[in-house]
C-alpha cells in the first residue's frame, strides 16, 4: 500500500511528483531541498557565472602586449610618410622657384630686346662681381629676394653669388 500522496500526473505537469507529497520525512525532504538547492540551481547562478567573469576578461599582459603589436605595426609607415612630405616639399619649392625665374628671365627679355645667348658669354667663368652685376640687371628687379652674399667654393676656391629668396630658397649662380 502506497502511503505517500500521488499528484495528477497529467500532461501539463509531465508526470512530476513534488517532493512535498511523497509523504517523506523532514530529513529526506531537507536533504532533497540542499541537493536542488546547490547541484541544480547554484551551477545555473554562481558558478556559471564566476567561470563566464573569468574568461570573459583579458588580463594587463594580454592588454599591453596587444597594444604594443597595434603600436608596432601603426607606427611602420611613419618613416614612410615623413619622407613622402619631404620630398612633396622639396618638389613644391622646386617648382615654386623654377616658375619664378622663368618669369624673370621672360620679363627680363621683353625688356631688353634679346635672347639669353646675347647676355652672357659661354664657357666662361664669371667672378663674383660679374655674376651680381649681371643678376642685379637681368633677374633681380624681377624676383622677390631679401640678399645677396658672397659664396666661396671650399674645393676650388671660386666666389660666386648667392641669392636668398623671399620663400627660403637659396640660389647659387655660377
Amino acid at each position: 500500500m502506497n502511503t505517500g500522496r500521488v499528484v495528477s500526473t497529467s500532461k501539463s505537469e509531465q508526470g512530476f511528483i513534488p517532493i512535498s507529497h511523497c509523504g517523506a520525512s523532514g530529513i529526506l525532504k531537507g536533504l532533497f531541498r540542499n541537493i536542488y538547492k546547490f547541484i541544480i540551481a547554484r551551477p545555473c547562478d554562481t558558478f556559471s557565472a564566476n567561470v563566464l567573469r573569468k574568461q570573459a576578461a583579458f588580463t594587463l599582459a594580454e592588454v599591453l602586449i596587444t597594444l604594443g603589436i597595434i603600436g608596432v605595426i601603426a607606427a611602420m609607415p611613419i618613416p614612410m610618410l615623413v619622407a613622402k612630405y619631404q620630398k612633396l616639399v622639396v618638389e613644391t619649392k622646386l617648382q615654386v622657384f623654377y616658375a619664378q625665374i622663368n618669369d624673370a628671365f621672360r620679363r627680363a627679355h621683353a625688356d631688353y630686346d634679346g635672347t639669353f645667348d646675347d647676355w652672357v658669354i659661354k664657357d666662361k667663368d664669371y667672378s663674383y662681381d660679374e655674376n651680381k652685376m649681371f643678376l642685379e640687371t637681368y633677374l633681380l628687379p624681377y624676383v622677390k629676394y631679401t640678399k645677396v652674399e658672397k659664396y666661396t667654393a671650399r674645393t676650388s676656391g671660386q666666389t660666386y653669388a648667392c641669392v636668398f629668396m623671399v620663400n627660403g630658397t637659396i640660389c647659387v649662380f655660377l
